[in-house]
């Protein structure tokens, strides 16, 4: 069974919806999966190419949890989604059609949990 994780916040206006999300590796990875199957396109990559001051060609693994204040974009079957990174939190944009969007909904309602909301006094 997967580990739920916590989906703070989440709105729609006409064909644009987002979503607020904790910003852990599983959640982000979690994400991209699930963009990239529903708009037809590739994940996030786990790794990128560099070079160094040596000249030879190396590999590293790509820590998206550290960063911040940057912007993953996937383009597919007429849609578009963006994943903004803050300090604490991923924002994710969705604009297509309220077919996807409900797709999308359908799988997050399965993964998600919405915090427990503090009582006013």
């Amino acid at each position: 069974m997967v580990k739920k994780f916590k989906l703070y916040g989440i709105g729609n206006h006409n064909q644009f919806n987002y979503y607020i999300f904790e910003k852990k590796k599983e959640v982000i990875l979690t994400l991209s999966e699930i963009i990239s199957e529903l708009f037809h396109t590739t994940p996030l990559p786990l790794e990128t190419n560099y070079q160094n001051k040596k000249g030879n060609h190396k590999r590293k693994k790509i820590n998206y949890e550290k960063k911040k204040d940057w912007h993953e974009l996937f383009y597919g079957d007429n849609a578009r989604a963006d994943i903004f990174f803050g300090n604490k939190k991923i924002f994710v944009t969705l604009i297509c059609s309220n077919k996807l969007r409900l797709k999308f909904n359908n799988k997050l309602n399965l993964i998600t949990f919405n915090p427990k909301t503090k009582k006013w006094q």
